[in-house]
């Protein structure tokens, strides 16, 4: 029974980490058609779900202290999937910055309209990113210049565009310089997240360890998930084990993310 458990608990964290993005569901709807309006769950039921789910199973098969170690675990998965997500959304909005600034200047340098420019930079890119281009092309649609700096990823375009407003400057060259800055950082992104590839798998097999020891040890017959589960004292020490796990994954992502960051 306690095999049973353990290997429940770690499939309820590979199916955590293995679940599909919300970005990928909204690309599949938006290719797919909107269709018919159908009834569905709220967004992040299933983390709810899920966490409800083997927190319940660890309590009914060890007891409270079994569903606090399980939560915990639970947690850390969150944890780790939560860094991951937010370095894909990081380099995900970067490339489309990217590739929007090299359209608006591709158009700007044809002789298009900054408002048309703006607009067909917008066209395929993401819902957030997409709303702060079509803002710029209302303000250059009214001929006016867009100097609320929003704090978004527009923020730099509306810099530079204030500048060439100011100074003369064609606002393909300033547009331009904006793109080129927006790469540079991508690339340098991209090197500092290839860097931390290997502290992020020595942080993984480190917070994996625990799990193959006692693995390790139900093969060896030593029985430890009896222990864990069964006597005082192991149920406190799986409590202290999944606490000390769960803050092991919560400042190894913090230093990676932090380290990437600057």
């Amino acid at each position: 029974m306690a095999v049973v458990v353990t290997c429940s608990l770690l499939l309820s964290g590979c199916a955590l980490l293995s679940w599909p993005a919300a970005g990928s569901t909204a690309r599949l709807r938006g290719l797919a058609g909107s269709g018919t309006r159908s009834w569905r769950l709220p967004a992040g039921w299933w983390r709810v779900a899920s966490t409800v789910g083997v927190v319940a199973l660890a309590a009914v098969a060890g007891g409270p202290a079994a569903a606090i170690a399980a939560g915990l675990l639970v947690a850390a998965v969150r944890c780790r999937w939560r860094a991951r997500s937010r370095s894909r959304d990081r380099h995900t909005r970067a490339a489309a910055l990217a590739d929007a600034m090299r359209a608006m200047v591709t158009e700007l340098r044809a002789g298009a309209h900054p408002a048309r420019a703006v607009e067909v930079a917008a066209e395929d890119c993401p819902p957030a990113l997409a709303g702060e281009l079509r803002e710029l092309a209302g303000h250059a649609r009214l001929g006016t210049v867009p100097r609320d700096h929003a704090g978004g990823a527009t923020d730099a375009l509306r810099r530079a565009w204030a500048l060439a407003d100011e100074h003369g400057v064609p606002l393909a060259e300033a547009a331009d310089s904006v793109r080129r800055g927006v790469v540079a950082e991508t690339a340098f992104a991209a090197q500092c997240e290839a860097r931390m590839a290997g502290p992020r798998a020595s942080a993984a097999v480190l917070a994996l360890l625990p799990v193959f020891g006692v693995a390790l040890g139900e093969a060896m017959g030593a029985s430890p998930v009896r222990v864990l589960t069964g006597t005082t004292a192991g149920q406190l020490l799986a409590v202290a084990g999944c606490a000390l796990l769960f803050g092991g994954v919560v400042w190894s992502s913090r230093v990676t993310e932090r380290a990437v960051a600057r």
